[in-house]
């Protein structure tokens, strides 16, 4: 869940930038990888300005699904998925 970057998103508010996590409906449920991508896609749709998406681990596929969106800058894949169309997990 997002409380896992706890610490990495206060030193780098404490560097200046704004930082949100957002939590993936997956978490503890039967939610599926369109759910996720659709809870990233809302936080895109009401975000003010560019966004650097960071993606960890199984982060990387909703990221890379929503993350066509046009806040999205660019995306960081941190030891994550990123996979290509018509692949798995």
């Amino acid at each position: 869940g997002p409380w896992v970057f706890d610490r990495l998103a206060d030193a780098l508010r404490g560097r200046g930038f704004a930082v949100d996590a957002v939590a993936l409906p997956s978490i503890g449920s039967t939610a599926d990888m369109y759910a996720d991508a659709a809870a990233i896609t809302e936080y895109l749709d009401a975000a003010d300005g560019p966004v650097t998406l960071v993606a960890h681990s199984y982060g990387g596929i909703p990221t890379t699904q929503a993350g066509n969106h046009p806040a999205v800058a660019q995306i960081v894949y941190v030891a994550a998925f990123a996979l290509d169309a018509g692949e798995t997990l």
